[in-house]
């Protein structure tokens, strides 16, 4: 059952590198309509991780769509690339990175994005980024980049316009963390609220951070200050 705020869902894929639970899940994905070319497109995709990605993130949205008793028929995808629910008021939006999936999901639009830190950037950002947005790359050096990309990246996914939407046109401002958890499975986890602005609205977008992962979450409604971690069990289960 779905609240009034946006909420978080993240999964590892390291258990599907076993051939016969990747099967398993792979043969949970629907035959029809842009389920059936989701499976057709992890079979066209070359690198094991992306294969990993694509199945798990699938599997974790038909596990919500079950969950909250919607139909795994009304899934389509938008003149732009973005998938959505046809006449059901179900929003949600996928991302993955370096064996992780995420999802968020809600009653009105949303984006997501997961970033992992890597080498410099600074090139990128120059060409990407705002004035401001650069000089807090120069100071606070690759995390920082991470954080801005995120961001940036969710309020792209969360209007809904693709490339078409510069990622100049608007500004982030990061936030400041704190800490949710030291449990192992995560390392720390940590949460924030930064805020997005352009010329046409000011929104809040909610951080969570762990080891050397940044995840950003946009949309107009505030997101839950903690993020589900969904099983391998409950992505097999057949409901």
């Amino acid at each position: 059952m779905m609240n009034h705020k946006i909420q978080c869902s993240i999964t590892s894929v390291d258990e599907f590198k076993d051939p016969k639970l990747f099967q398993k899940g792979l043969a949970l994905l629907p035959d029809f309509g842009s389920w059936k070319e989701r499976k057709e497109s992890i079979s066209r995709l070359r690198r094991q991780e992306s294969r990993l990605e694509s199945l798990v993130a699938g599997l974790m949205l038909r596990t919500l769509l079950l969950e909250n008793s919607l139909p795994l028929e009304a899934l389509s995808v938008s003149e732009k690339g973005k998938p959505f629910l046809k006449n059901h008021d179900f929003h949600f939006n996928l991302s993955h990175s370096n064996g992780y999936v995420v999802c968020a999901f809600g009653s009105v639009p949303c984006g997501i994005d997961i970033q992992k830190e890597k080498e410099d950037r600074s090139n990128i950002a120059r060409i990407f980024f705002t004035e401001s947005e650069y000089a807090l790359v120069q100071k606070y050096g690759v995390s920082m980049f991470t954080r801005i990309w995120a961001l940036k990246e969710s309020y792209v996914k969360y209007k809904g316009e693709g490339l078409s939407l510069p990622l100049k046109s608007f500004q982030v401002y990061p936030g400041s963390y704190d800490i949710l958890s030291d449990a192992s499975e995560w390392g720390r986890l940590s949460t924030c609220i930064s805020t997005i602005y352009s010329t046409d609205r000011t929104c809040q977008a909610r951080e969570f951070a762990f080891n050397d992962y940044r995840i950003a979450v946009c949309s107009a409604l505030a997101t839950e200050p903690n993020i589900c971690r969904l099983s391998t069990e409950s992505l097999l289960c057949i409901i």
